[in-house]
């Protein structure tokens, strides 16, 4: 038996198993690109360390690929072996088990799993992460909050892991609402752990929310060189810098950042499309040219066309087809979609709830249909949260009925959404431009009148 950095007790004869796996674990906090680096060293020196096992197949299905689900299901048979040669603790029969609601497609129960642990171990930093990661990916932000505020009054500062689960929290409070809360916790997380990028990134969040774009451009870019050994979020630090630039009107900047930093390795990660759809969608909607840029997101989609995973990625993948005129492959897309959503899994469900009729507005508004998209878009604003991701995710699609709103000609409806927007974001640009337009335009059709 060997213990982790936290005392708690891993299955394993291996001092360098252990110790490799806690690099793996802090790695995992930091968003590091070399955390399956460790995590291998981890399995080299004890093929058979469960909770290892289990961590590869948890990690591998984060990256919401229907090609990887075998991987995982591989790690997950391994992991079960293990349990059966050489037994196991009570917590890694909890990690095992996750694992195999996760690989079943059921989001909820590896959650429940992670709460389990971290009732009896509250200083388990990866249960308190994946169940962090997990519920972000379900739009749970209270219960990300909840998670955090059990446990932490049992943390120091001087425990190895601490400063990543202030990040943690601080996001959890800026998805809440709690922002003075949430950026006191960020900063703290960022100077107990320097290259905390999740701390960093709730801190950029709550400029977003508090539409303080030039704070936000000079925070990202003053603390640029701790995320330098972060993997792919990364990208997504710059998604965030570009949104700033994008708010002060700084076209050529985020077109900059797009092709040097966001795009720079054009992978078809989900996180990496969604940040560059996004992106491209609000570029073109102020009126800015974005060239063939569209191209390479719509041939991702096209090649992931029958394999959904994950809502949230699924509907920016869609952006892509219908933002590039490839409509008849949009609409296979949403026959696709119609088909997985008779799964028995936690994402088929957000599919039948929130997704189609997601999925049927973005195409509405592709074809220029603006009433029909508003049609499918209306009812499902104030749920979108389901989805997954963050507020300022998930506000294209907020942007996306009001511009619908705007263009079919219901300037009362764009108004009272902006109006609303506005109650809650007073120095939104964004709201503040489209507003003038709307009043402008109910204006000119009074004197024609």
């Amino acid at each position: 038996m060997q213990f982790d950095c936290h005392g708690l007790p891993l299955t394993t004869d291996s001092a360098d198993a252990a110790r490799h796996f806690d690099s793996a674990t802090l790695r995992f906090l930091a968003h590091g690109r070399d955390t399956v680096d460790h995590l291998a060293r981890a399995l080299a020196a004890d093929p058979g360390l469960t909770i290892a096992l289990a961590a590869k197949g948890l990690f591998t299905l984060l990256l919401a690929k229907g090609e990887l689900v075998d991987v995982a299901a591989c790690a997950l048979g391994k992991a079960q072996a293990s349990l059966r040669a050489r037994g196991g603790t009570d917590r890694e029969r909890h990690y095992v088990a996750a694992l195999a609601a996760f690989c079943a497609g059921d989001f909820a129960e590896p959650v429940r799993r992670f709460e389990a642990i971290l009732d009896d171990h509250p200083h388990d930093a990866l249960a308190a992460k994946l169940s962090h990661g997990l519920r972000f990916m379900s739009g749970d932000a209270a219960g990300m909050r909840r998670s955090l505020e059990r446990i932490l009054p049992q943390w120091t500062d001087d425990m190895p892991g601490a400063g990543y689960l202030a990040g943690c929290y601080a996001f959890s409070l800026e998805e809440t609402g709690a922002y003075q809360a949430a950026e006191q916790f960020g900063r703290r997380a960022v100077e107990l752990a320097p290259d905390d990028s999740w701390g960093l990134h709730a801190v950029a969040h709550v400029l977003e929310m508090r539409d303080a774009p030039r704070a936000g451009v000079d925070w990202l870019t003053a603390n640029e060189d701790t995320w330098q050994d972060a993997n792919n979020f990364a990208y997504h630090l710059y998604w965030h810098r570009a949104l700033f630039h994008l708010a002060l009107g700084e076209h050529d900047a985020v077109l900059d950042l797009y092709d040097s930093a966001i795009r720079k390795d054009q992978t078809d990660d989900f996180r990496d499309v969604s940040n560059a759809s996004s992106l491209l969608w609000r570029l073109e909607a102020e009126g800015v040219d974005v060239g063939r840029r569209w191209d390479e997101l719509a041939d991702k989609a096209i090649g992931r066309i029958g394999r959904h995973i994950y809502g949230f990625a699924d509907a920016h993948y869609l952006l892509g087809l219908v933002a590039s005129g490839r409509l008849c492959h949009a609409e296979r897309w949403l026959t696709a979609l119609r088909l997985s959503a008779q799964r028995h899994t936690s994402q088929a469900g957000v599919t039948r709830r929130l997704g189609i009729d997601l999925a049927e507005g973005i195409l509405a508004y592709g074809r220029r249909r603006y009433a029909q998209a508003v049609d499918r878009l209306l009812p499902l604003r104030t749920d979108l949260q389901g989805l997954g991701g963050s507020h300022a995710q998930r506000d294209v699609f907020q942007q996306l009925l009001i511009e619908s709103a705007i263009r079919s000609g219901r300037t009362g409806l764009a108004r009272s959404l902006l109006a609303e927007r506005l109650a809650a974001r007073p120095d939104n640009a964004w709201g503040k431009v489209r507003l003038e337009q709307v009043i402008a335009s109910e204006a000119g059709m009074a004197a024609a009148a």
